[in-house]
């Protein structure tokens, strides 16, 4: 067998990293149904397809959460312009079109081994006179691994461990694998609901 390039490597250290962090087996993740789009630029969000169940829906928030084929759970904003959320109902199957999680801040903490989470919410007004809730999370938690090429970084918090795209704007330098940081990202935001091949509008 011949010997993995540097770049066949790396690719196979992040599909094990994203493979843990999702709570399933490496091997399983080449068949996962989690689809990513055409990749973009260092640090944008990343949109990917899943084919899922919807396990709870917040009409309130404009919040679904949802679990894919291999158990593994998201937690998403919907914007009423992009999906009209009442017309689902838990134990429907759908595939959605979402963001990806953006860390938008980083600071190296002291406290080693100590974590929180708070999450934060933002109305966004709209038009038809009503608002999608942003969610936004400020934790602390440690620093799994960073992938600097593609800025990803995978960070351990209170609950879970979670894939990051970093913003461009969040500088890489300060912060090493290990670290503690307190950190603050934006929630996964969906941007196309399809059920049965048809948008839910």
């Amino acid at each position: 067998m011949r010997a993995l390039t540097a770049q066949s490597s790396s690719m196979l250290n992040l599909a094990f990293a994203a493979a843990l962090l999702l709570g399933y087996p490496a091997a399983s993740r080449a068949q996962d149904d989690r689809t990513p789009a055409p990749a973009s630029a260092p640090g944008a969000q990343m949109v990917a397809w899943l084919t899922s169940r919807i396990v709870n829906i917040d009409a309130q928030m404009n919040r679904i959460t949802v679990q894919g084929s291999h158990g593994e759970i998201v937690v998403m904003e919907v914007d009423p312009e992009v999906a009209d959320i009442r017309l689902l109902k838990v134990g429907d199957e759908i595939q959605v079109q979402y963001k990806s999680a953006l860390l938008l801040s980083a600071e190296k903490v002291a406290a080693k081994g100590v974590r929180s989470r708070v999450e934060e919410e933002s109305a966004r007004p709209i038009s038809h006179s009503m608002a999608v809730k942003l969610r936004k999370v400020d934790v602390v938690a440690t620093v799994q691994s960073i992938d600097r090429k593609n800025r990803q970084v995978v960070l351990r918090g209170p609950s879970r461990s979670m894939l990051l795209q970093i913003a461009p704007n969040v500088p890489l330098d300060k912060i090493a694998v290990g670290d503690s940081v307190h950190a603050t990202y934006s929630a996964e935001t969906a941007v196309l609901i399809t059920r049965d091949g048809k948008p839910i509008r």
